[in-house]
């Protein structure tokens, strides 16, 4: 052999060289990632990120979090309406919020770490990390979105709901009815609901039943009979006003309408009536069995129907 290690000692060589390596792997210190456990001081919100201090802090996982903010980890909407409060852009409904389409995520999936490190105190204010300009954009937008979704109360371009006569409502839909002069008329949504529920009724006596309905919210049972002291005549058909009323039912005798719902909320012991009527309601019922005695204020209406032929 001249010179060299020969073929054993240069695989020893190797392997000593090995050794070295997975030594030098072994002492290397394990990389710690960032955990607010570790921080005695504040520490950011993983939803916020406003400071959450150590003590009595809720943690999940590395992360503390604001009580407050628990909820608003899986609620877009929430999100972005208490950004909106804090920034003080403007204070919205958590519904109003999941209209709007800025991007208000949780601070921990923004990239950011679980502990502050350094920098200035108001960058520890919470949701520093939404786009302020960005929200006051879209909260800008939000009377247009409102309308689209069904949100608001808006004037139909076809006048007042042929049924109820409101003004203002919502969910507006074309209607199989025609005011006087042959125009076209629309449900106020409350009113298309019961309609569709009734099976579409027009005329007679399932018109009776919907209208029952419709006045006193107590839904009709298959095969109950419709109680007669509810007028079965529509807006449409009693008035040439497409303009309407601010209020549902408000072209009714205001009297004669109170002692029909009463006297339907009393029949089923209170649970449709408003809370603070359940009692006026139970009582009502329970002075009369008849309900023939809360008709008379309804006959000239239902004259006018049967001439019409809505009855």
């Amino acid at each position: 052999m001249r010179g060299g290690l020969g073929i054993e000692g240069r695989k020893t060589q190797v392997e000593r060289e090995r050794w070295r390596a997975s030594l030098g792997r072994l002492a290397a210190p394990p990389r710690m990632l960032p955990d607010a456990h570790h921080d005695p001081g504040d520490a950011p919100c993983r939803v916020c990120g406003g400071a959450v201090a150590a003590t009595g802090a809720r943690y999940w996982g590395p992360w503390r979090q604001h009580d407050a903010c628990v909820p608003l980890a899986t609620q877009t909407g929430a999100r972005v309406a208490a950004a909106a409060r804090r920034l003080a852009v403007g204070t919205i409904t958590d519904q109003d919020g999941g209209l709007l389409t800025v991007s208000v995520p949780c601070y921990c999936d923004t990239g950011a770490v679980p502990v502050y490190g350094g920098g200035r105190m108001r960058d520890r204010m919470a949701w520093r990390h939404v786009d302020r300009k960005k929200l006051v954009r879209a909260v800008k937008r939000l009377p247009g979105l409102r309308v689209k979704a069904g949100l608001t109360d808006v004037k139909c371009s076809d006048g007042a709901c042929c049924w109820c006569g409101v003004r203002k409502g919502r969910g507006w839909r074309r209607a199989p009815y025609a005011w006087r002069d042959g125009r076209v008329t629309a449900f106020c949504g409350d009113c298309a609901k019961v309609w569709d529920r009734n099976g579409n009724p027009e005329v007679g006596r399932d018109l009776t039943a919907a209208f029952a309905e419709a006045v006193t919210g107590v839904p009709r049972m298959i095969g109950e009979p419709t109680w007669i002291g509810v007028p079965v005549l529509p807006y449409v058909a009693a008035s040439d006003d497409r303009e309407g009323h601010e209020d549902r039912w408000a072209w009714l005798d205001a009297d004669h309408l109170d002692a029909i719902r009463l006297v339907e909320w009393g029949r089923y012991g209170g649970r449709y009536a408003p809370s603070d009527r359940r009692d006026q309601a139970r009582a009502a019922y329970a002075a009369t069995k008849d309900a023939a005695r809360w008709a008379e204020g309804a006959t000239e209406l239902h004259r006018a129907a049967t001439e019409r032929g809505w009855g």
